[in-house]
């Protein structure tokens, strides 16, 4: 099976086809400021809790205006079955609103696409504030062939990752996860919090159980409490397995683990495109003092 790397992180064949799987499904989820008459709609207060971590995802949930108070789930059949105008309204005001990915044009000609998908990259394209752009649904997707959605998702990875990994031989008594280190999977929801947590776990089912949850701040200090860690007065010296959190107040915002007082164990997002990454201390560091947070380090 071929191993790619993006920025020094393996991304797999078998990452790569449950990306494709997931990164755009069979409808869309519509966001408007008003109730719409066309389509059955829940209020986003009610109907946000209730979506997945992979529709969050797909849709870049947490880029949506605040503006917009409904969610409407709409079948590509439904969709396609509006008027041409209509459907091309709908998709403008979704990009315009900030909900899910669109490309440049223009961009996606870099990744030198075979005739047969220029040809549905020409009849799905809009234009947008006077450039050409593309909106995927699920139907236009699996029109491609699966070696352009593949360079294309390669392609969005790399955009999510603001510097390249560092290799480092890893020790199984530091990290029970080595595997994982620099490397993408293809699962939505560990977050920072997770892949500390899974770094401190001796536990294989517990571990597992981590690589596929999104964990919340309230339940990572509790975590840490019960794993024997406490904070540390002094921030001058960095040992092997200290936790480093920051804080937005009394609020924990990110976590990551030492290996050494070199490197650490990060992640910096919770989608399948943020790969779990060993970067330097000092790289961490500079990243994340300029948020205006404050950083307290915990240790066994």
């Amino acid at each position: 099976m071929e191993i790619k790397q993006v920025k020094n992180n393996r991304l797999s064949e078998e990452a790569l086809e449950e990306w494709d799987a997931k990164f755009v499904p069979n409808y869309d989820l519509l966001f408007f400021e008003n109730k719409p008459k066309k389509f059955t709609a829940v209020s986003r207060e009610d109907g946000y809790s209730q979506l997945s971590l992979d529709e969050r995802t797909s849709f870049l949930t947490w880029n949506v205006h605040p503006k917009c108070k409904w969610i409407a789930k709409v079948s590509n059949g439904s969709f396609l079955s509006l008027h041409k105008a209509v459907q091309i309204e709908l998709l403008l005001d979704q990009v315009e609103n900030g909900r899910g990915f669109h490309f440049r044009f223009r961009e996606l000609l870099e990744i030198n696409p075979e005739p047969s998908a220029l040809a549905i990259l020409e009849e799905i394209s809009l234009n947008y504030e006077g450039e050409e752009i593309v909106v995927f649904q699920g139907w236009s997707w699996n029109l491609l062939p699966i070696s352009f959605r593949f360079k294309l998702l390669e392609s969005i990875s790399k955009s999510f990752i603001s510097s390249a990994s560092v290799s480092i031989q890893t020790n199984e008594e530091v990290t029970t996860n080595s595997a994982l280190i620099n490397t993408f999977t293809g699962c939505n929801g560990p977050n920072c919090f997770a892949f500390t947590l899974m770094n401190l776990e001796k536990e294989a089912v517990r571990r597992k159980h981590l690589a596929q949850s999104w964990v919340v701040g309230d339940e990572f200090l509790s975590s840490l409490e019960s794993y024997g860690y406490k904070k540390v007065s002094s921030r001058n010296t960095v040992n092997s397995e200290d936790v480093f959190v920051w804080f937005n107040n009394d609020t924990p915002v990110h976590g990551c683990y030492a290996i050494n007082e070199r490197v650490l164990l990060n992640k910096n997002g919770q989608t399948m495109f943020h790969p779990y990454q060993c970067q330097s201390v000092h790289h961490v560091l500079d990243d994340w003092s300029n948020k205006g947070l404050k950083l307290i380090i915990y240790r066994k």
